[in-house]
C-alpha cells in the first residue's frame, strides 16, 4: 500500500513538473528546436500523407560547389520575380547565402521573394528554415529597413486546401510581422515569401543568414551533363507574349526540346542550371506601360517518364526515381496525380524568348520583323543538369507517405487543422517550439515516402 501511495505521489509530481515546464516554455522568449527536446513525444501526429517538396538550396550549400550552383533560380513567383544564387559561406553551424533578386515593380514599391518556394498547382514547394535577410542595392546601399510588410507560407507539414487545378491558394499564407535586428529581417520557416519594399528596384542583392538545419542529407555530386535547347513553340499560356507566339506558330512548326538524361546508377536527384528568360510573360499583351515586361523570369521544366511530370517551375533538386504526372494530363476525377517511375528525359524551359535575345516590345504587339523571328528561332541556350546522390540521415527525420492531390481533390474535414509538430512556425511575437521527430519503424508499403526534418524540409525519399 505504501508502495502504491509512493508511486501515485511520484506520478503526481511528474505531472506537476510537466505542467510547470510547459508553462515556462510558453511564457519564455526562447525558440526551441528538435535537438533541445528529449526524449521524443510519442503521441505526435502527422497527416496520412504530404505532398513532395524539392531539396532546398540550404541542403546543398557546403556540399555542392558554388560554381555549380551559381545562377540557379532558387525561387520564382510572378508577383515577386526571381531569386538567383550567387555564393555561400559556412562558419560552424551558420550559413550565409548571397543572392541576386529581380523583384517586381508596383505603383507603391517592389515585391520580392526569398529562399522558399510556394507550391502552386502541380509544382513542388521547397522549405527553408528560419532565416535573417538583409537587402542591398547593386551599389551596396542597404535598404532592408524599406521592407514594410508581406506574407509567407508556413513550412508546417500539412495537406493542401485544394486540388492541383487551383493555381494558387492551395496553402494558406500568413501575414509577416516585421521584426528587424542586427542580423536583418527575421523570416519564419517557410515555403515561400512575398515581401513588400517601399522603394522601386529591378535588381537587389539579398543576403540570407541562417543556422544549418538540425538534420541535413549527405549530398555528393555524381556527374554533370551539358546540353542546349531552343525556344518553345506550341500550345499553352504565354501571357503577354501571345502575339509573339502567334507569329512564331504562323512561321515555324511546333517544337519543345527534350534532353535525354545520362543518369549515373547511383544518382537519385537532379537539378538544372539555366539562364532566366529575358522578359516576364505575366501580364497582358499590348500594354507597354508595365515596367515588369522586360524583367528576367523563370520557366517551366519537367521530367518525362511515360507522361510529363508536373511543372518544375522553381529551382530545386528533384527526385529522379519517381515523378508525379502533370495535372493537365490527369483525369479530373482522379483523387491523386499518378506516380511515375524512372523518367528518362528532361524538358527544357518553355521559354518563348531564349536567353541571348534582347527584349523588344514587338514581343507584346506581334509586330516582330522576319529578322527578329529568325533570330529567336535559331538561338540556342545552354543548360546543365547536375546529378546528385542524396542520403537522408537516419535520425532527426520523420518518414511520411507522399501523394500529390488530384486536380479537384478536396480535403477531409479532419485534415483542415494543421498538425502539431515539425516546422511549426510563427511571427517573432509568437513562441515557436520545434518538436522532435518520432522514432518508429515506417510502413514501407505506404511509400513512396519522404524524409522530413524538423524544419519541414524533405531531404530524401524512399520509393517503395
Amino acid at each position: 500500500m505504501r508502495s502504491l501511495n509512493f508511486k501515485l505521489q511520484t506520478l503526481n509530481l511528474k505531472l506537476l513538473v510537466g505542467v510547470v515546464l510547459a508553462f515556462l516554455l510558453l511564457t519564455s522568449n526562447l525558440t526551441l528546436h528538435a535537438s533541445n527536446l528529449q526524449p521524443p513525444i510519442s503521441n505526435l501526429q502527422y497527416p496520412a500523407w504530404i505532398e513532395p517538396r524539392s531539396l532546398n538550396i540550404t541542403n546543398l550549400v557546403g556540399q555542392v560547389p558554388d560554381d555549380l550552383l551559381k545562377g540557379v533560380i532558387i525561387s520564382s513567383y510572378p508577383w515577386d520575380g526571381i531569386v538567383l544564387f550567387e555564393s555561400s559561406s559556412l562558419s560552424g553551424d551558420t550559413m550565409v547565402i548571397t543572392t541576386t533578386i529581380h523583384g517586381r515593380l508596383h505603383y507603391w514599391g517592389t515585391t520580392l521573394g526569398c529562399l522558399g518556394q510556394v507550391p502552386r498547382s502541380d509544382e513542388m514547394g521547397s522549405a527553408v528554415p528560419q532565416s535573417y535577410l538583409r537587402v542591398y542595392t547593386p551599389g551596396g546601399t542597404e535598404v532592408t529597413s524599406q521592407i514594410t510588410g508581406g506574407n509567407y507560407w508556413s513550412a508546417t507539414l500539412t495537406q493542401p486546401l485544394a486540388g492541383t487545378a487551383t493555381w494558387q491558394g492551395r496553402y494558406d499564407s500568413l501575414p509577416l510581422t516585421i521584426s528587424q535586428s542586427d542580423q536583418g529581417l527575421e523570416l519564419p520557416a517557410n515555403v515561400g515569401c512575398d515581401l513588400h519594399l517601399s522603394g522601386s528596384y529591378t535588381e537587389l542583392s539579398g543576403v540570407f543568414t541562417l543556422p544549418r538545419p538540425a538534420a541535413v542529407p549527405a549530398v555528393d555530386v555524381v556527374s554533370t551533363q551539358s546540353a542546349t535547347y531552343w525556344s518553345y513553340i506550341g500550345i499553352g499560356e504565354v501571357g503577354r507574349f501571345r502575339p509573339l507566339m502567334a507569329q512564331m506558330q504562323a512561321r515555324y512548326p511546333e517544337r519543345h526540346t527534350y534532353i535525354g538524361m545520362s543518369i549515373p546508377p547511383d544518382a537519385n536527384y537532379v537539378f538544372a542550371v539555366y539562364q532566366p528568360m529575358p522578359g516576364d510573360y505575366t501580364g497582358q499583351p499590348y500594354d507597354a506601360s508595365d515596367p515588369n515586361r522586360s524583367l528576367p523570369s523563370a520557366g517551366t521544366t519537367r521530367l518525362r517518364a511515360l507522361n510529363l511530370s508536373g511543372d518544375l517551375a522553381n529551382f530545386g533538386a528533384f527526385p529522379l526515381q519517381i515523378t508525379w504526372q502533370d495535372a493537365d494530363l490527369t483525369s479530373s476525377s482522379a483523387p491523386y496525380l499518378p506516380a511515375q517511375r524512372n523518367p528518362s528525359k528532361f524538358t527544357a524551359p518553355e521559354f518563348v524568348i531564349p536567353p541571348g535575345v534582347l527584349y523588344d516590345d514587338c514581343f507584346i504587339f506581334g509586330t516582330c520583323s522576319n529578322d527578329v523571328l529568325t533570330t529567336i528561332y535559331n538561338t540556342h541556350a545552354p543548360i546543365t543538369l547536375v546529378y546528385l546522390s542524396v542520403s537522408a540521415p537516419t535520425a532527426g527525420c520523420e518518414l511520411i507517405p507522399l501523394k500529390f492531390a488530384g486536380p479537384y481533390w478536396e480535403p477531409a474535414e479532419e485534415n483542415l487543422t494543421p498538425p502539431a509538430g515539425m516546422a511549426a512556425s510563427g511571427s517573432p511575437e509568437t513562441h515557436t517550439i520545434y518538436l522532435p521527430a518520432l522514432s518508429k519503424s515506417p510502413d514501407l508499403s505506404q511509400c513512396p515516402c519522404g524524409y522530413f526534418n524538423a524544419e519541414g524540409q524533405m531531404i530524401g525519399y524512399v520509393d517503395r
